[in-house]
This record gives C-alpha cells, sequence and structure tokens, in this order.
C-alpha cells in the first residue's frame, strides 16, 4: 500500500529548504501572521507550515481564511490551490472543526484532506460524504467513505449502494446423466492505473498528503466498520492528492463485496445471511435452446425477486422512498459454461441471450 505514496512523496528534500526568516526567527508566531496577511504565495505557504508545526492555535481563523482565496493579479490559479491544500494538512493536524459545507468546493482538488475532515465535521457530513463516494476510485479511499456513511445511514445512501450492487450469474451447462461436475467460477481481476504529476513547487514547504489503508499497524484508526480504515500522512512539494486514484481491485478489495456488506449491516444481518448474493453459480441440464433459455430465466428471475423484497424492506425502514425504489433495477451479469461431454452443436450466443434478458454478457 505504501508504494504509491512513497512515488508521490519522493524528492521532498530537495526543495524543502526553509528561508533564512524563519530560521532567525525567535518568534515564530509574529512572523507566521505577518506572512499569512502579505500577498506572497510563498511566504504565505510557509507561514501556514509554521501555524502547523509550531501549534499556532491563536492563528487558525487567519488558515481557515485562506480556503476562501481565489485568484488575483497577486495570486495565480495554482498558488491558491497549494496554500489551500496546505490549509487543509494544518486543520487537520490541528484537530479543527471544519463545517462540511466548507469542504464541498473542495471534493475533486483534495478528496483525501476533505475525507481526514469530514470524519469530524460538526455537522452531519453526509451529503458530503455522498458527494465523495463515487468519486473514490481507490478501494481504500471507497471503503473509508463507505464505513463513515454507515455511521450516518441515509436513503441517499441506501439508493447509492442498492443501485451500485451487481450480481455475477455463473451458470454451467451440462449433459443431463453427467454427474461428474466440477466446481467453475471468476478468477481474479487485478488493475493499475498511472495519472499525470505537476512539477514540484520548488520553494514552497512539504504539503501533508493522505492516504487510506486496512492496516492497523500502519496508522490511526480512521472509519471503523466491517472492514476498518486506517490513514497515514506523508509530506511531499508536489502537492497532488492521489488517495483517491484507482489502484485495480480483486477478489478480496472488492467494492462491490463491500457493498453488498453495507446493505447487510443496515439490515442488521451478518453478510452470509443477507439473501442477495454478489456470486451465484449453478447448474443447468441440457436438453435443447429454448428450454436452456426458459431455465436460465427463471434464475434471473429469482435474484430480481430477492432484490425487490430488499428493496421494499428499506423502504418499509424508511430509509428509502417509494420514488427511490420505483427507479431501482438489479444490475445482474450472466456467464454460461458449457460443460457437455456429448456434441450437442454450440450454445446459444451469450451477448444474444443477455440482450434478450435485459443482463449483461460477462467475458
Amino acid at each position: 500500500m505504501k508504494a504509491l505514496l512513497a512515488m508521490v512523496l519522493a524528492a521532498t528534500a530537495a526543495f524543502a529548504q526553509e528561508p533564512a526568516e524563519i530560521q532567525l526567527s525567535d518568534n515564530p508566531a509574529i512572523l507566521a501572521s505577518k506572512w499569512l496577511r502579505e500577498t506572497n504565495a510563498i511566504h504565505k505557504a510557509w507561514a501556514i507550515s509554521l501555524v502547523r508545526r509550531e501549534k499556532l492555535t491563536s492563528l487558525i481563523p487567519d488558515v481557515e481564511r485562506v480556503l476562501d482565496l481565489s485568484s488575483s493579479a497577486d495570486l495565480e490559479e495554482r498558488d491558491v490551490e497549494s496554500l489551500q491544500l496546505l490549509a487543509l494538512d494544518a486543520l487537520i493536524q490541528l484537530d479543527v472543526a471544519v463545517p462540511s459545507f466548507t469542504l464541498q468546493r473542495f471534493v475533486d482538488r483534495c478528496p483525501g484532506a476533505v475525507v481526514m475532515l469530514a470524519a469530524k465535521a460538526p455537522d452531519d457530513p453526509s451529503p458530503l460524504l455522498m458527494d465523495l463516494l463515487p468519486r473514490a476510485n481507490s478501494y481504500e479511499a471507497y471503503v473509508a467513505v463507505g464505513n463513515l456513511l454507515l455511521q450516518h445511514p441515509s436513503p441517499a445512501f441506501v439508493q447509492h449502494l442498492l443501485s451500485s450492487i451487481k450480481v455475477s450469474l455463473y451458470l454451467g451447462v451440462y449433459d443431463r446423466a453427467d454427474h461428474d461436475r466440477p466446481g467453475f467460477g471468476p478468477g481474479s481481476f487485478f488493475g493499475d492505473a498511472a495519472s499525470y504529476l505537476p512539477s514540484d513547487r520548488k520553494g514552497w514547504p512539504p504539503v501533508g498528503l493522505y492516504d487510506f489503508t486496512q492496516k492497523s499497524s500502519d496508522g490511526p484508526l480512521l472509519a471503523g466498520g466491517p472492514h476498518p480504515i486506517y490513514w497515514v500522512r506523508g509530506e511531499s512539494v508536489r502537492y497532488v492528492d492521489q488517495s483517491f486514484e484507482s489502484r485495480g481491485e480483486d477478489n478480496i478489495r472488492d467494492k462491490n463485496a463491500r457493498n453488498q456488506e453495507y446493505l447487510a449491516t443496515l439490515q442488521h444481518v451478518s453478510p452470509r445471511d443477507f439473501p442477495l448474493k454478489i456470486l451465484v453459480t449453478g447448474q443447468l441440464d441440457w436438453t435443447n435452446p429454448s428450454v436452456l433459455e426458459a431455465d436460465v430465466r427463471e434464475w434471473i428471475r429469482t435474484q430480481r425477486s430477492i432484490y425487490e423484497a430488499i428493496v421494499q424492506q428499506f423502504t418499509q425502514q424508511s430509509l428509502l422512498s417509494p420514488q427511490q425504489a420505483a427507479d431501482l433495477q438489479l444490475h445482474i451479469g450472466l456467464m454460461l459454461y458449457d460443460r457437455r461431454k456429448k456434441d450437442h452443436g454450440e450454445l446459444p450466443a451469450l451477448a444474444e441471450l443477455a440482450t434478450r434478458m435485459g443482463v449483461t454478457p460477462l467475458n
């Protein structure tokens, strides 16, 4: 987990030389107060860093005002964005409770810092967290936000879970008299992602960047839940928050599985006992194409009936409005495995079969 963070935090020491004024100052509070009121972006940056490092709590209101900065003749847009990332880091480290409506504008640029502050927002962070959830391409970030939302359940969260959950239906087709039927199912998927990184900010102080992990040994707890998430902080002069970027998923780190667990938790049952399974396997006896299609339709109908019953339960709990419930539809993926030993010809084309049934063919 730390490998990606290490890439982001490279080369910090080479560009983080403190200005001489800081090294010679015997009263950092006076210097920080002065520089915070200047238009010089680098002075402002070092002042925010001083406030965080020296815990100059009397200057917290000045740091909070940085969040309201906008670009001007004196401050370029990238300078403003970098200063605001520094300010968010300082507020996190100084344990300041920032209202969620103040954080709303930073969900795209600074999602990691926003999650950290949303976890201790003084107001209801649910709307803010719901904005973050679909942006969380990283598995760990998604679970961090999901765990926090689980502490503040809302119809919007339930609607997201029910509209996002996917059932993968894997059906093996066998000769009727064949009793030797080995198992089958999907394999694993591993992905990776790379993105453009802006250049280092030479002359600027290092900024704290946050990342999320499932390892309790890596850092403090951020969000408890079925799969607790912990946070780590590193410093870099490359002012870019990559905490929400995708790093791939597999059969263990699976957002769909977490969606199912969240729904089960909200229904007060264990995932094992939750009736809707995200992976369903079954066996079909081969007779002819029309019978096969009818059998597949029955499997699909069963999954949709289970889903509709769950939607109805959430509606009765007032965790879903009737309008939200009416708009929901279960996403089903279908895969057929030809396990016949006799030559009966090809199975019906999966893509055509899936289209007729309103499901998605799986590769």
